[in-house]
């Protein structure tokens, strides 16, 4: 959709604004560094509630840049947050497997894993949790690494998962209120701007290690529309 251009006010350019404008010595500005609008690594789907007990829950994360992060490294964070906000007052750390690398390109799954009355994640293998969501991701070839801190997330939503590098916020998710169900994710895709990833889809299928061609392209900005002056 195109957008309306406002009309342009033309002066005329008389002998005066001529002589002024030589006169004043020409600057050239440096251009401005383009500005990138995609994070690097960007969350792409959340699963926060299983058929049965929720032994695999997952968050999955793609590497949208050229070279290989570790997750596991000092400068990087991740975190369950409570609001889809900048403020990291209540975030909950978590913490992924010692040497877990995700190279450029690729999709990473994390498998948050806890033990509660009900829930033991632990006693369960990373083949039981390929073959749990089979029937709506065959393939077996995805990687998956265990995630630690937070012993589940809310089912109904109103839950997210932070991203960072250097203290600085590289991507962010948050499951909408009803946006999840039994066995039912929220996929994510790059946002038009900022760090938040934009909802691409709820109470969908899940599909850890295959992400969506569209999530990795920005969503369309909202259209401006301009309203004309009560004449």
């Amino acid at each position: 959709m195109s957008l309306s251009t406002p009309a342009r006010l033309f002066r005329p350019f008389s002998l005066l604004t001529a002589t002024a404008i030589l006169a004043t010595p020409l600057v050239v500005a440096a251009p401005a560094a383009a500005a990138s609008e995609t994070p690097h690594l960007l969350i792409t789907e959340i699963a926060p509630d299983n058929v049965g007990y929720d032994d695999f829950e997952f968050i999955e994360v793609h590497n949208l840049g050229t070279e290989a992060v570790d997750l596991d490294a000092d400068s990087v964070g991740l975190s369950y947050i409570y609001a889809d906000s900048d403020d990291r007052s209540s975030d909950v750390p978590l913490t992924v497997e010692p040497g877990t690398v995700i190279d450029a390109g690729e999709t990473l799954v994390l498998w948050l894993s806890y033990t509660t009355s009900t829930v033991d994640s632990f006693a369960k293998t990373v083949d039981d949790f390929r073959s749990h969501f089979a029937a709506t991701q065959p393939q077996t070839d995805y990687d998956v690494v265990r995630v630690t801190g937070q012993s589940g997330m809310a089912n109904g939503g109103g839950r997210g998962v932070r991203l960072s590098v250097a203290d600085a916020e590289v991507s962010r998710a948050f499951v909408p209120v009803g946006g999840a169900g039994t066995d039912l994710s929220v996929h994510f895709q790059v946002a038009a701007s900022g760090t938040s990833a934009a909802v691409l889809s709820t109470l969908a299928e899940p599909s850890p290690g295959v992400v969506a061609p569209e999530a990795l392209i920005a969503e369309e900005p909202e259209p401006v529309v301009e309203i004309a002056p009560a004449t």
